[in-house]
């Protein structure tokens, strides 16, 4: 095995072409050739002819295979068809349609990412710009809004609770309740 015409021949390709019979005249007679000469090779072949013995006792391909009903066909191809069938619904093919359309516009997505440009993404950039002030609109209305209610209820009760008057109490109490009644009505009212 020392020189390269050796090497050359000593694949496990080799082997297990002549286990399978694929090798011609010359090919066959230099193989077998190197087998005598080769331990490698030879111990090589009988790994390999241990294996397919083992596989086909495994298998069930010796002298005792078990036998198939006399249907068994018959039956595997009903149970096929059957299983198949569930998938023709219409409210299968629908939501296989839902998940075709969602991953042909990720992969749609996928590919053309790496085309984007700035002019591109501009229409994009543009829409949530646009939400995000909406948003920010929002929240200060509310913050202002929530500002402004504090102050005004902290005027409203330095008046009524810290002046040692017990009507001012009755008072501010009759004020906020008025003022809850008030919107309740104003709900009410525009719901009808």
């Amino acid at each position: 095995m020392g020189n390269g015409i050796n090497e050359k021949i000593c694949q496990s390709e080799n082997v297990a072409a002549y286990l399978d019979g694929e090798m011609n005249g010359d090919e066959l007679l230099c193989f077998e050739k190197h087998l005598s000469e080769c331990e490698h090779c030879t111990n090589e072949l009988q790994n390999q002819k241990r294996l397919l013995n083992t596989l086909d006792i495994a298998l069930g391909f010796g002298e005792k295979s078990l036998p198939l009903p006399e249907n068994f066909t018959k039956v595997v191809k009903t149970t096929a068809e059957s299983n198949i069938q569930g998938l023709r619904k219409n409210s299968e093919k629908k939501h296989a349609l839902r998940w075709c359309l969602l991953l042909g516009l990720l992969s749609f997505l996928l590919i053309g990412s790496a085309s984007f440009s700035e002019s591109t993404l501009a229409p994009a950039k543009n829409f949530f710009k646009i939400i995000g002030v909406f948003f920010d609109v929002i929240i200060r209305v509310i913050y202002d809004f929530s500002v402004g209610f504090v102050v005004i209820m902290r005027a409203v009760s330095r008046r009524f609770f810290f002046d040692s008057n017990p009507m001012n109490v009755i008072l501010f109490i009759l004020f906020a309740s008025s003022i809850i009644l008030l919107s309740r009505f104003i709900i009410r009212y525009r719901r009808i």
